[in-house]
Order: C-alpha cells, then structure tokens, then sequence
C-alpha cells in the first residue's frame, strides 16, 4: 500500500508530506500515518526538526464533509495539533495552494509557519453550520486578536496568506515554493534550542479591553439565536477568558455539538447537494470547449436578462438583428440596467463601459460563423441560407423544449443542441437547468457544465420534458395555493405558510413577480402535458387578468403594490367571499397551511424521482434553493420532509387530497418509502 505522508529527511529534518490524492484531505487514514510518522521522528535521536507539507498542489483541504455523517475516528485533527504543539521538537508548516478547515488548524498548530503569499487559506466551517473543532478559534485569535480572527472566522471565506491583516500568523512569506525557507526556519529553532508553541503565542491579548470591545459589538451584530455565528463568538471570547487547555475543550463542546445539529446537516447537505449536481455521465467522455463569443437570438425581456449574464461572464455578446430596431431596444435596455447598478453602487462605470464594449450587433449569419454558444429563443425567423455554426459551438434552445428539426438543420446544429432552462431573472438567478436530447454528443455536455460553472451557476440534469423540473414543482406548490385560496385561506396567510417553510416568496408573489398571464398559459399548458384538467381555482388569475391586475410590473396582481411592499387587495377580498359562496370547498379540519405546501412540494418530487426526471433527489432541493428562492440554510424542502418524517406528511396528504386529489393524493413512491422507513437521503431521520 502506498504511504499518504511521504517521509524525507533533510540533514536531520523529517520532511513530512501529506500525500493523499486529491488536495491532501485529512481522512482517517492520513491522520493515522501523520500521527505515526510525527512520533517516529520524535523517538529519532537523528531528527532535530519536523517540517510538514503538502505533497502536489497545495497543503490540505481538511476533512472530507462525509466524515461528519458518523462518528469521528481516533486521532481527531485536534489529537494531531495538540501532539504537534506539544513536541519536545520544532515542527514547521510550509504551506502552498491551499490550506482549508483543518488543514489550516494543522498548520495554526505548529511551532513556525512558511507559505507562500498566494496560498489559499480559509476556515470555513461557519457556512457548514459548524464551528472549527481543532483548535482554531482558540490559536487563531491568541495570534491576531479578536478583531481580525472574528472577520476571518464568520465570513467563512478564503483569503491568501500575504493579506496584511494575517501577518502575525506567518513567520516568514515568499513568492514561490516555500519548502526550502520551512527548512531553513525548522533548523533555526532547531540550533537555538527554543520556540515558541502556538498556545503561548498572545500579541492578539495585549489589548484586553480592545478584545472585548470586538467581541461585544459582533456579538451584538449576530445576536442571541442559536448559530454557528454564535457560537464562534462565544470561542473567541473563551480564547480571553479561559486557560488554552480550558479554552480547547470549550471549543470542542461546541464543536460537536454544532455537528449534530440539524442546521449544521442542513449545510452540508445543501453543499454536497451543489457539488454533485455538477455530475453528469457525459462529463468523464466528453472535451469542453471554452466558450468566449455568445449570439444570442432571442427578443424581449429574455434577451436583455441572457445578454447582462454573458456580459457578466466576460463573454462577447452578438444580438443577431433579425429585426433591428429590436436589437438596438434590447441593447438600450442592458445599457439602462447597468446604469441603475452604477446608481445602486452595484457597478462603476469603468465596469459597465468594459461589459458594453463586448456587446455587439450584428447579421444573422455573422453572429452564427462566429458563436461558441448559441441561445436561441424560437422568437427569431431563421433568414434563408443562413450560416452553419462552427463544429464545435453548442445550440441552446431556451424554450425549454425541443426546437424544430428544420431549425436545428438549416444551421447544422444537429448533435450538438441542448435544452436549457434560465430560473428568472437569468442575469441575477443562479440556476441554469439542463436537458440533452438522445443525439448530443458529450463535448456538448461538458462545453456548457464548464461554462456555467466558471460563471458562477449552478447546473442541474433535467429529463427532456414539459416544463422542465422547476416548472413542475412551482405547479405543484401553486396548485395547492389555488386550492387553498378556494377553501377559504387568504392569499397572504398562504404567502406568509410559504415563508414560513423556507421560501423567500410565497407562490402568488411568485406568480405576480413573473406576470399572471405568463402563469395561467404555463399552468394551463401544464395540465394538458398531464392529461389533467384545469383546476377551477385557476379561475382567479382569469378574474384578475381581466381587471388589469397583471402582476407586480403592473402594479397590481394578487396583491398590490404600493410604497414599495406588497399589501392585500380589497377589491380580491370582496371577489373571493363571492367565488368561494358560489361554489363552497371545505378545508379539512386543523389544517396546517404550511404544511399543506410542504406536501405538494414533496408529492411532486416523488413523482419526478419515480419518473426518472432527475438524476437525484438532492438536485430537487438545489432547484428549490437556486432557483425558487428557498433558504439555503434549510438544505432543501425534501431534507426537511427527512426531518420532519414522511409518515406525517404522507397522513397530511391524505386529509388535503379532497381538495385535489392531483395534487395531494399520495404518490406510490413515497408510499412505498413511508412502508419501508426510508427517506429521500437514506433511512428515515
């Protein structure tokens, strides 16, 4: 079996190299033969220093998140720093690339630290619900007091190594590798005979009352709630307080007590959900292709919001001018919409000056010869004898459904199209959903993962279907907001249920942010790719339709809106009493309003599961965070149906099916998981 820590000595130094494929993450196993090597070379009358480093291309990534799915194995990352810190010899970090979460409390833990300026260095276990559980807080605020480590420590963020704030944590800083100065500095220490251990290490405790000032205004600023921010407030406050050993054990209290929290699995949930969205089979078979000029032909709105995301990604833009006076419209509507960021301090104009330079207008057949994607909205009439895209670019259909063969065709687009999906606004929204037809290669595939993902979007794996798997499931969750509002719930309390389970908007705010007439035809549209009828609570949107009351855009949908907020209609109040009296369905007793939502959410996604729409169940809670506005920290509606037990959701489903059986009536998968005790992410929670 081959090492994870690579063993060289150096005229008496152990050089120790992490060295487990890929970034070096400090699995069970290398902290096992990390321990072992650290004590061999200490039981060595031949070593007189340890230098640790990582092999490849940076120092350590920390812990593997699946870790924290079950119990932690013997030694703990803190058992290795505290060995580190209290070694008879001095021991070195040298640091290069990255030095993440526990990797970076690996190196907090030695006598010395060497890095490069350009290293990478995070604790970023607060966006994971977590606190750090090696000794992190405590080492870290000793050495640069409470100020800068509570910056550090709450933005979860990486940052490099030469950020001035962090020059007491390093010893020495270089532009390159800084293996030769770790040596260097190890058998300095070694020579002098004396080094001082991160613990006794407290230029950050020289201003006491300067560190409680920092201390008590975060502390005000992130509140009492129970949260990792907390938390982490509350370690570097023990860091002051406390003796180190004291401070050490508070610090892992916390630790493990954040770990098992259900915010804290919502987190990882949410981040492991994000990562393996990315994975899709065409990516291990298929050469992407960089992508630096976009056509995009599309009219209206669309084109504006797809144009600022391109723009935004540092792509040069073409508006085909199939019609021109609209291309110069939706060229004037970018340059507006940059000025307002520009006004909002979003933006300087230097920015906005660089993106419109990239924005062009040209022929139909231009934009195509040189386009390595191309969005096509079907809007525009393709001109006779138009030019075939170059082999290697990619034809996005962004209807959401399979363009005309004759289409594809006339531009030899054949094998290399997609479907894809824009959550809107496309320019401020950060899912993108993918579906690809049987006859696309996987260079395709990969061109457009690779493309979204260095600007910043979250891809998602659709099956080519009606809607799409957004769509689907905002038809489930407004569904049951229909026939909620029929049986006598107000559209508000309905909204203010949605917030409650997670979702920033409620669905008639939704339905009003997007235009009431836009959700009818998709709604209706819908219905009919099911084979269901149109429910009659849909008969709302057709009254408020026919009043003017078109959405938000136009001032009035189902609410109003009016100094900047949304407000109940009286108007809508009067019309419901009146459609409800006319045609009367009783809302079963004790209903939970909230609840109710949460079930149609979770019916739908069973039945997309079952029906093999999406790679896995973990995508649907990306789509409900990404693209529908759902809390992050929450992990995801179908990780809150594991907490909250499918049983009872499947019980609350069977008492609102009277309302509409499509919507409630309990799908055959989520029976089957209730029989058997299972949950979407493994046995019921």
């Amino acid at each position: 079996m081959v090492s994870e820590v690579d063993v060289e000595h150096r005229d008496g130094i152990a050089v120790l190299g992490l060295n487990r494929p890929v970034a070096n993450a400090l699995a069970p196993s290398v902290r096992r033969a990390l321990h072992h090597e650290v004590k061999a070379a200490l039981e060595d009358a031949d070593i007189r220093a340890i230098v640790l480093k990582g092999m490849g291309q940076g120092f350590s990534s920390g812990v593997d998140l699946a870790e924290y799915e079950g119990p932690l194995e013997d030694p703990w990352v803190g058992d290795l720093c505290g060995l580190i810190e209290e070694a008879p010899k001095p021991i070195v970090a040298s640091l290069h690339g990255a030095a993440l979460g526990a990797g970076f409390e690996l190196a907090l833990a030695a006598h010395g630290r060497v890095a490069d300026r350009a290293t990478r260095i995070a604790l970023p276990e607060v966006t994971l619900g977590l606190v750090p559980g090696a000794g992190g807080t405590q080492r870290l605020a000793r050495i640069t007091g409470a100020q800068v480590a509570l910056e550090f420590l709450l933005s979860g963020r990486a940052t490099v190594a030469g950020d001035a704030k962090l020059r007491r944590v390093f010893d020495r800083l270089l532009d390159g590798d800084p293996l030769e100065e770790a040596i260097s500095l190890a058998s300095d220490m070694a020579a002098a005979g004396t080094w001082t251990r991160s613990r006794d290490r407290e230029p950050g405790l020289t201003d006491p009352d300067g560190y409680q000032r920092a201390v008590q205004a975060v502390a005000a600023r992130v509140g009492d709630a129970d949260s990792a921010e907390r938390d982490i407030v509350r370690c570097v406050e023990a860091a002051q307080l406390l003796p180190f050993d004291q401070g050490i054990l508070f610090e892992r209290t916390q630790f493990e007590d954040r770990l098992v929290s259900k915010a804290a699995r919502a987190s990882r949930h949410l981040f492991a959900a994000e990562r393996r969205a990315g994975a899709m089979p065409e990516l291990s078979k298929g050469r992407a292709h960089p992508v630096n000029i976009v056509a995009v032909l599309a009219n209206g709105q669309m084109a504006v919001e797809v144009a600022i995301q391109c723009l935004d990604a540092g792509h040069v833009v073409m508006l085909t001018d199939g019609d021109r006076q609209q291309a110069h419209a939706i060229k004037a509507r970018v340059s507006a919409i940059y000025d307002a960021a520009i006004t909002r301090k979003r933006l300087d104009s230097k920015a906005r000056d660089e993106r419109l330079s990239r924005l062009k207008i040209a022929p139909v057949s231009e934009g195509l010869k040189q386009a390595d994607l191309v969005l096509d909205d079907g809007t525009q009439a393709m001109p006779e004898g138009a030019a075939a895209i170059k082999s290697n670019a990619v034809w996005a259909s962004l209807q959401g459904e399979m363009p005309e063969a004759d289409r594809l065709k006339a531009v030899g687009a054949q094998g290399q199209h997609v479907v894809l999906k824009y959550s809107r606004p496309a320019h401020s929204t950060s899912l993108v959903e993918l579906a690809v037809p049987a006859d696309t290669g996987p260079d395709a595939v990969s061109s457009i993962v690779q493309n979204y993902a260095k600007a910043g979007r979250t891809v998602v794996r659709s099956a080519l279907f009606p809607g799409l798997l957004r769509e689907n499931l905002f038809f489930s969750l407004f569904g049951a907001a229909l026939a909620l509002c029929r049986a006598g719930v107000s559209p508000q309390k309905i909204d203010e249920a949605a917030s409650e389970l997670g979702f920033l908007k409620g669905p008639f705010a939704m339905a009003d942010a997007e235009g009431l007439p836009q959700v009818q035809n998709r709604h209706k549209s819908l219905c009919e790719a099911r084979s269901q009828n149109v429910p009659e609570a849909l008969s709302l949107l057709s009254a408020r339709i026919a009043s003017g009351a078109k959405g938000r855009a136009a001032g009035k949908g189902i609410f109003l809106y009016e100094d900047g907020g949304a407000h109940p209609d009286p108007e809508l109040a009067d019309w419901l009493t009146e459609w409800r009296r006319n045609a009367p369905l009783e809302l079963p007793a004790n209903t939970d309003v909230m609840r109710a939502l949460h079930a149609a959410y979770i019916n739908e996604a069973a039945c997309l599961i079952e029906d093999k729409r999406v790679l896995r169940a973990s995508d649907l809670d990306v789509v409900a965070v990404k693209g529908m506005g759902y809390d992050r920290r929450r992990g995801g509606p179908l990780l809150q149906a594991d907490f909250a037990g499918l049983l009872a959701i499947m019980q609350d489903m069977k008492k609102l099916a009277p309302l509409d059986e499509a919507i409630w009536r309990p799908h055959p998968r989520l029976v089957e998981m209730v029989k058997y005790g299972e949950g979407f992410f493994g046995r019921a929670v």
